[in-house]
């Protein structure tokens, strides 16, 4: 039985200008241990998805369909009160906004030592005691001096230390990190990668790792899903997906990514922009933008197929008809 297996995921905005489809038919699985990135433009869907697992998606949005099993049970139908004893606990998030998700009011101490107290009943000096072991493991400099502080007299780098530290608290079997390195200078997001992959480590945890960063994505993770416009185009081990590319957005993302020794080889961008999700375009989501659009492309939607043993792509062209395999079904793990 997979850990988390995801499966025709749909969550759509219901704004006065119309449905947004945010997440349009997401499919993936992840079994325990595994590391699974997802790379996509801003608006591709990518933290729709990972607040979903959640149920944290608030209005105006709303998840319309499909089920999201974490060790069998679907987390859409289960009671609130019990979806939260498995959030923070079995399943924990690492959030974008480092600043917004620590609380100004509190110090990280109090902070810390709440989630401490509400979901393995500890309290006290034992908290205390717990806070500073987490704060020491995520390698915090004077892990004593620190739980007296405010989240404002911290650097961006510390404060994610500490978000890692309240995440992996209760040994989750889940971690999903939202792009966890935003806005940290180049040293510090390197030190905070090495800390989240000795953490998954150490903890065996699964994770789910969100950026737009192809790099950063590619560091970390074992498998890779690429979003656009609500969907996962391509997805597979990351050296299938990014050694041998199927899909003509992963190619042009490969394409605009600044490599060594080749300066006076101009970027190529990929023209034009992410589509508004309120008025998608018919067919395929990527035509507009795409250099191998054909007519087809524009009245039919590509499935999402197994082109080789461990890749998949929703693409017309992604190669012979012939090698295709079967619809993704049942996703890869």
């Amino acid at each position: 039985m997979p850990l988390l297996e995801v499966d025709g995921l749909e969550v759509q905005f219901f704004t006065p200008r119309g449905v947004v489809k945010a997440v349009d038919g997401v499919s993936f699985k992840l079994e325990k241990g595994q590391t699974l990135g997802i790379v996509g433009e801003t608006g591709s869907g990518k933290s729709v998805t990972a607040f979903s697992i959640l149920r944290l998606v608030s209005n105006p949005g709303r998840i319309t369909g499909g089920s999201i099993r974490f060790e069998g049970q679907d987390l859409l139908t289960m009671r609130d009160r019990d979806v939260r004893r498995i959030r923070g606990r079995e399943i924990s998030m690492v959030f974008q906004e480092v600043m917004t998700s620590l609380n100004p009011s509190y110090t990280v101490g109090e902070q810390m030592r709440e989630v401490l107290r509400v979901h393995l009943g500890q309290s006290g000096q034992q908290a205390r005691k717990s806070a500073l072991d987490l704060l020491t493991r995520v390698r915090v400099p004077g892990p004593e001096t620190i739980l007296d502080r405010y989240p404002h007299q911290l650097s961006g780098g510390m404060r994610q230390r500490v978000m890692i530290g309240i995440a992996i608290a209760c040994q989750p079997k889940l971690l999903i990190a939202d792009e966890p390195t935003t806005a940290l200078d180049t040293t510090i997001q390197a030190q905070i990668l090495d800390l989240l992959e000795d953490m998954r480590q150490q903890l065996g945890m699964a994770m789910i790792f969100i950026s737009h960063d192809l790099g950063v994505v590619a560091r970390v993770s074992e498998r890779i899903a690429v979003m656009y416009a609500g969907r996962i185009v391509e997805m597979g081990d990351k050296y299938e997906v990014f050694d041998s590319s199927l899909h003509p957005y992963t190619i042009g993302l490969m394409d605009a990514i600044p490599r060594p020794g080749s300066r006076h080889k101009p970027l190529q961008p990929i023209r034009g922009a992410i589509p508004n999700l309120l008025h998608l375009p018919s067919g395929c989501p990527f035509h507009t933008r795409c250099p191998r659009a054909e007519a087809r492309c524009a009245v039919e939607t590509p499935e999402l197929l197994q082109w080789k043993t461990a890749h998949w792509a929703a693409c017309h062209f992604a190669g012979d008809l012939r090698s295709v395999v079967a619809p993704l079904a049942d996703p890869v793990t």
